[in-house]
């Protein structure tokens, strides 16, 4: 996405025509309203728990949406907005990870976090 992005930004910059990436972190919503649960005959039925506290997990201290909102608009509004907006709660943490840490950082961590998940 963020490259699809860049690739518009450049290619409709001719027409003025202003690109952003907005990058969301967790922010209140109501996806979770309905209770969901995993059907007994599912192959997902071994990592339930793991289903289960996924879940909500977007919502665990999650950014109130009007907030959000409020600063999504308010950066994009600015005379020379930023090419990419970092909202939502957490989002400051992929923000760092991407900028800061070699990739085979993330990828290592990606990897055994699966792994951790089939054991």
């Amino acid at each position: 996405m963020h490259a699809y992005t860049n690739t518009l930004r450049i290619e409709l910059a001719p027409f003025d025509v202003k690109v952003i990436n907005i990058i969301t972190g967790g922010v209140q919503s109501r996806l979770q309203r309905v209770k969901r649960a995993l059907p007994e005959d599912s192959y997902y039925m071994p990592i339930n728990d793991q289903f289960e506290r996924r879940l909500n997990f977007s919502e665990i201290d999650a950014t109130p949406t009007e907030e959000y909102a409020r600063r999504v608009v308010d950066a994009v509004l600015l005379p020379n907005p930023p090419k990419s907006v970092w909202e939502g709660n957490k989002s400051w943490v992929v923000w760092f990870a991407t900028t800061y840490l070699p990739s085979w950082v993330m990828v290592s961590l990606q990897l055994e976090n699966d792994h951790s998940r089939r054991c």
